[in-house]
């Protein structure tokens, strides 16, 4: 009798398409235990045992320690893979920009990086802000091979090339703290977006590229307090169930400003509340609670009858926002009080 084995193609897929690398892998028979568990509810990322379980040949999944479970498809597309490998249609879209004069100046080459070793300071850094060895490999984390005071986080990274990537200072002294590309596409790309397929349960939005990492594998960043039209475009063509609006505590009307937009077009928001000057790299384990804790958004235009009833404790803030705001605050509460005579 012949026992099933795993191949490395049949790897190579559950590791891109769980968001695994092959450092928490291991292959018995016609099984692959993986040491992280993708549930997209809770964090279930086991630091002893490879709880999660993949049989590739019955195409199921089952997590022993939170139950998560489900099946897959090898004709699923398959995203970015976390070991450094590209789909043969990624790697012509990058190769084809990479060829053209006028766009291939929309890339930066940044070969003069390296990857984080342990024991510089840019490792030390990482593991202080609560960034893993895996996070490490599953995003290409760099530094320059001149100086490992500052720490480079590409998004997209293949040969050297990156389209976006973000080099922060990790001593007070260095500036400036944030250090771009010259003529960045800041605003035209969204961190960590091309590793989500479209339909996700759902996605994380933050400002910065810490703190989406430290989100999860749907965590993303729109670099900046602001979002443009172009980042909003490709976060909607995602279709995710829910939106989770992340932004430090000093971003409240900005982060509104997104659940309004988000809601008013059909989808469905949700506000997470941060502590004053924390992010979620401050909270590490902490966040998820605050992820659990984050409420529905629910437009100003048409719920805030309602929300004006719910107790203070529970209510969601209201900050200008839209146009008319104020006539439409005023709306609201004179339909209260018709309510109450």
């Amino acid at each position: 009798m012949t026992t099933s084995r795993v191949s490395q193609e049949e790897l190579n897929f559950v590791i891109a398409y769980f968001g695994a690398t092959k450092a928490t892998a291991k292959v018995s028979g016609s099984e692959i235990s993986l040491k992280i568990c993708p549930n997209p509810e809770i964090e279930c990322e086991s630091k002893t045992g490879y709880n999660f379980y993949v049989n590739v040949k019955k195409k199921k999944y089952h997590c022993h320690k939170c139950g998560y479970s489900g099946s897959f498809s090898f004709d699923d597309a398959v995203k970015t893979s976390v070991t450094k490998k590209f789909t043969n249609e990624m790697i012509g879209l990058i190769e084809a920009k990479l060829s053209k004069k006028n766009t291939a100046a929309r890339w930066f080459n940044i070969s003069h990086s390296v990857d984080v070793r342990e024991h510089t300071e840019s490792y030390l850094y990482l593991m202080s802000r609560g960034i893993k060895d895996t996070h490490i490999e599953r995003y290409n984390i760099r530094y320059p091979f001149f100086t490992s005071r500052r720490v480079i986080f590409p998004n997209i990274f293949y040969k050297g090339w990156t389209d976006m990537y973000v080099a922060r200072s990790i001593v007070p002294w260095l500036k400036p703290k944030y250090k771009n590309p010259k003529n960045a596409p800041a605003k035209e790309i969204v961190f960590n977006l091309h590793n989500i397929d479209t339909g996700p349960p759902y996605i994380i939005i933050n400002e910065g590229v810490i703190n989406s990492i430290i989100s999860g594998i749907k965590g993303v960043a729109i670099y900046g307090k602001m979002i443009s039209d172009t980042q909003y475009k490709a976060l909607a063509k995602k279709k995710a169930k829910k939106y989770y609006v992340s932004l430090d505590s000093d971003a409240m009307k900005q982060a509104i400003d997104l659940c309004e937009r988000i809601t008013n077009k059909g989808g469905r928001a949700l506000l997470v509340e941060l502590p004053e000057g924390k992010d979620a790299a401050d909270l590490r384990g902490d966040y998820i609670n605050y992820l659990k804790k984050a409420k529905v958004y629910k437009s100003s235009f048409y719920s805030l009858p309602s929300r004006l009833k719910e107790p203070p404790e529970r209510r969601l803030p209201i900050y200008p926002t839209g146009k008319n705001f104020r006539s439409k605050l005023n709306v609201a509460k004179a339909i209260m009080k018709k309510g109450k005579t």
